[in-house]
């Protein structure tokens, strides 16, 4: 009977009702479910779903990830000494990278062609690994610099169709201020592709060869967009309101992780579109919003966030 069941850790019998694991010789109670990770003890929800990772360096809120070169690599965020940092994770420990020329607060990446592009505001610089090192180099500011404002955190990368794009969505009176632009680079410059109209979007994301605008105010009365190439149209409801989440490709499925909108309990939520339908996934493991995520190694990544106690913490996802 599982009651006077034991288990031998460390040496000694540990009784099996509260079910035990053994990590680094000691006994962990597996209340929230804990695991050995190379000699720690990692949290994770279900067989699969999420789980602890290594913690991030620093308090993160408001920066971006993205994965290059068999790494996980995050920038900047929202208080004024981490703006310009630059940290890699190989899957075990982060290391810090060669440091942001300049101060970003929710700044967007993509990886294009072998190197990382960061925008923020009319900024653009790509950074490309040799070697161990990498190095930053500034490109041509985005269009309408410097006689129109883009305003810091709502510029929108991604790579659709192999070609890279920019949607910028701003909440301000001020020339281009809603705008896609595409990357020539014959030209090593912008081609303004399509001024948008009334639109003030939080997350772009490329997926069947259509990129997808969600998030915003509206609540969920608003309908996401949909870019394809040319023209920007209405596409459904995603049924709840989606404010400063973050979005990836998963799957095949775009995932909407997390919000700003009510309870911390609804601040964890978690669903994937397929093109068509949204449909609820395991919950997040805390309140997120204004946190940063990425796809890695067939798992979903995501990084801090609002919340003061999980800024540094990492979590996966696998299905």
């Amino acid at each position: 009977m599982a009651q006077k069941a034991y288990g031998g850790v460390g040496g000694k019998a540990r009784n099996g009702i509260a079910l035990y694991c053994g990590v680094n010789g000691k006994a962990r109670k597996v209340v929230k479910g804990y695991v050995g990770v190379n000699g720690k003890a990692r949290q994770f929800w279900g067989a699969r779903g999420w789980r602890r990772e290594t913690d991030i360096p620093y308090n993160m809120m408001e920066g971006c990830a993205v994965a290059y070169h068999d790494k996980i690599h995050i920038f900047g965020g929202n208080a004024s000494d981490v703006r310009r940092n630059h940290y890699s994770w190989d899957g075990e420990v982060w290391r810090q990278e060669t440091d942001i020329p300049i101060d970003m607060t929710y700044p967007s990446v993509v990886v294009y062609e072998d190197k990382i592009h960061l925008f923020h505001g009319w900024n653009h610089y790509t950074w490309q690994e040799v070697g161990n090192a990498g190095a930053w180099n500034q490109l041509n500011n985005l269009p309408g610099y410097p006689n129109y404002a883009n305003i810091v955190g709502n510029n929108h990368a991604v790579v659709l169709n192999g070609k890279l794009t920019l949607l910028s969505s701003n909440a301000s009176n001020y020339g281009w201020w809603r705008y896609v632009c595409v990357w020539n680079e014959n030209a090593d410059d912008w081609v303004l592709s399509n001024v948008i109209g009334n639109w003030n979007y939080q997350t772009a994301t490329a997926y069947n060869n259509l990129a997808y605008l969600m998030g915003g105010s509206g609540g969920d009365n608003r309908p996401y967009l949909i870019w394809d190439g040319s023209a920007i149209s209405e596409g459904g409801y995603i049924g709840y309101n989606f404010q400063y989440g973050s979005t990836v490709v998963y799957n095949d499925k775009v995932h909407l992780l997390g919000t700003q909108a009510g309870s911390e309990e609804n601040n964890k939520r978690h669903s994937a579109f397929d093109g068509s339908t949204f449909a609820d996934k395991t919950k997040l493991p805390y309140p997120f919003y204004r946190g940063s995520a990425c796809v890695f190694r067939g798992k979903i990544h995501i990084f801090g966030g609002m919340y003061n106690i999980h800024q540094t913490e990492h979590w996966s996802y696998e299905e």
